[in-house]
This record gives C-alpha cells, sequence and structure tokens, in this order.
C-alpha cells in the first residue's frame, strides 16, 4: 500500500475488516512479510521510554530478561542503545528515565526533591553534558515532541487557563483541546484549534471537543510528517462505553498548516499506539483477554503480528521498523513486557 492509497482506508467496509480481524486472519498473499527479532530484553511500566536515534539505533530503558520467562528480571535496570544491525545493546547511561527528540536526548540521572533540583544529561547525542536545573516551575511547559521546557511567554497568543492544550513541535505552535469545566463545555464552536507560530493565523480544526483528543497517545510520524491524533470518544455515542467494539476506528492526520485527514479502521475491541509504517498501519488491538496482540492493518487486511497486550511501541524515523514492548503473558499477573523489533522492509516486500 502505498500512501497514495490512504483514502481507500476510509471506503473499505468497515463489516468485512472487522470478520477479518475477528477471525486472525487476511489476504496472507497480499500481506507483506514480517521479520521478528526478540531482543532479550525487558522494559518496565509505568513510564516506558524507547525511542529510535536512527533508522537503525533504538534507545530504551530495560533490562536483560531473567532465564524464566515467566518472571520479570531481576538485573538492575538501565539505558541501553540497541544496535539492529548487530543485534547488540549496549549500556548508554545509567539513568532513573530519558526523552529524545529530535537529535537531542535529556537523561534524568539523580534528583534532590528537598532541593527541588535534578541533575540531567542533555545535549545532541553522544555529546550530552551534565546539567543541573531546578525543577519546572508554574512559567514553564514540558513539551514532549522537543524534550525540552518551554517558557510559557514564548505561546503567542499565550496557552489557555481554561482549556487543556497540547504543544507541539517547535515552531508547530500548540492546540487547545477541551475545556476543564461545564460552563465552557457548552460553548460553541467547540472544535479544536491549531494556534501556529507567531502571527499566524488560527485554524479551527474538524476535531470535536468531546472527541477527548489530547496528549496521551498523540505522537508524531516522521515518516509521514504529520501528527497521529486518535480519539479516545466516538461522537455520536451509541450504547455503553467510550467506543463500541463493533464500530471501525478512526485516527486523524493533522498537517503543520492544519491540513486534516480522517482515516478509518477495522473495528476493534482496544485500540492503543496507532502508527503508519512502510507497509500500513501498526497498533494494539483485539480483545483484551481473548484476541489481543499487535495487528498490522495493509491492503485492506488485517493480520496478528503477535499476541499479547501492547505497552507501547516506536516507528524508525524511515517506517521500516517497530519497537514494540509487548507482555505476551498479560493475563498472568507479574509477567515480564518484552521488547521486540519488527521490520516491515524486507527483500521481495
Amino acid at each position: 500500500m502505498t500512501w497514495k492509497d490512504i483514502s481507500a482506508l476510509t471506503r473499505f467496509p468497515a463489516l468485512c475488516v472487522s470478520a477479518l480481524l475477528m477471525q486472525g486472519i487476511g489476504a496472507e498473499a497480499a500481506q507483506p512479510r514480517v521479520a521478528v527479532t526478540a531482543t532479550g530484553y525487558e522494559v518496565f511500566e509505568p513510564v516506558i521510554s524507547i525511542a529510535w536515534v536512527d533508522n537503525n539505533q533504538l534507545l530504551f530503558k530495560g533490562s536483560r530478561s531473567g532465564t524464566d520467562p515467566k518472571r520479570p528480571s531481576l538485573e538492575p535496570s538501565s539505558i541501553y542503545l540497541w544496535n539492529d544491525t548487530t543485534k547488540i545493546a549496549r549500556v548508554y547511561a545509567k539513568g532513573r528515565n530519558f526523552c529524545y527528540a529530535q537529535g537531542n536526548v535529556s537523561i534524568l540521572l539523580r534528583s534532590d526533591n528537598q532541593a527541588r533540583k535534578a541533575v540531567y544529561l542533555e545535549g545532541m547525542l553522544g555529546a550530552e553534558k551534565e546539567i543541573e536545573k531546578q525543577f519546572r516551575s508554574n512559567t514553564e511547559v514540558f513539551n514532549k515532541f522537543s524534550c525540552r521546557l518551554q517558557k510559557l511567554e514564548e505561546f503567542v497568543p499565550p496557552l489557555p487557563k481554561t482549556h487543556f492544550y497540547l504543544v507541539l513541535r517547535e515552531g508547530d505552535g500548540y492546540l487547545t483541546l477541551r475545556p476543564h469545566g461545564s460552563k465552557e463545555e457548552r460553548a460553541h464552536p467547540r472544535n479544536i484549534t491549531l494556534y501556529p507560530e507567531k502571527g499566524a493565523k488560527p485554524v479551527t480544526l474538524p476535531i470535536t471537543w468531546d472527541e477527548s483528543v489530547g496528549g496521551v497517545g498523540t505522537t508524531y510520524s516522521e515518516l509521514l510528517g504529520v501528527y497521529v491524533l486518535p480519539p479516545r470518544q466516538l461522537i455520536p455515542g451509541r450504547g455503553p462505553g467510550n467506543w463500541p467494539s463493533d464500530e471501525p476506528r478512526i485516527v486523524y492526520l493533522l498537517h503543520r498548516d492544519g491540513r486534516v485527514e480522517r482515516i478509518s479502521f477495522p473495528a476493534t475491541s482496544t485500540f492503543s499506539r496507532p502508527s503508519p509504517v512502510k507497509s500500513g498501519w501498526i497498533y494494539g488491538g483485539g480483545d483484551f483477554y481473548r484476541t489481543s496482540g499487535l495487528y498490522i492493518y495493509s491492503d485492506n487486511a488485517v493480520r496478528k503480528l503477535d499476541a499479547g497486550n501492547v505497552n507501547y511501541l516506536a516507528v524508525s524515523p524511515n517506517g521500516c521498523k517497530a519497537a514494540v514492548a509487548i507482555n505476551n503473558r498479560h493475563l498472568d499477573m507479574g509477567m515480564p513486557v518484552n521488547l521486540k523489533i519488527f521490520n516491515f522492509c524486507l527483500e521481495g516486500n
């Protein structure tokens, strides 16, 4: 599937695709081949840190898998750099956590809650320096797309106090999301607004407050050059729950100039981390108790790539590889979350 075929996703009959998903089968002959590498490492909740630094190297926080596949590793965690050519990981830093974006890395080394300060290893990957910082003040906001604190005064117009908001990559502005209070929720229009860089005209997006699009789950695709926004609430609602399991899923693609595309996906009980890859879209889906796993949607067919609960996934900039944190025994308590690499750009695809 090429990205010129995206519009075809919205026209494919949802009922047929849903049947493919529930049966766990698809048009196998048309599906691309996928190579899977079990790295031999585990990652840990609640904060999972995984990021591709280029198309071959992956930064992650975790530890070597233990000898018992039914028990989490007892090894201390470190921040590793995985090389997908050699299939070897080396310890990159002994940090608590990290954030990586656009060539820059910020690794939390240690913190002092009483003094309200922390020491970070920050800078371009491979050229970081130790920096001591005060904890974030109420005049700053953390930008997850650039891994740095930004002063509130940088934003024109100012970030709203009455609404939730999402700060985008530097130069792209921010989104004003749903309001905090019920009074504002009755206001019109009820749409999300993009405030681009300083001086640019605001853009009202065809996405409503009620769809609960926000910072959680919103990612940026280097492959497509767009923000991927999956709504958490079906509007208009139907039946119990936020999203009935027989309704097709939706993802919005937000271009940096404010254009929005709406993509439809097969119906599924769960739907997490939808991400474009070279050969289609991957996501965590299925019924949690019976068919939970990593799925790929390509050429109007759905295929299950791995069984288990997908905790996190990250796609390489060129869309060829995905690093997936998956609990393959999620119905058993205390099972490890395994780190696997899925390669979608095999010769012959």
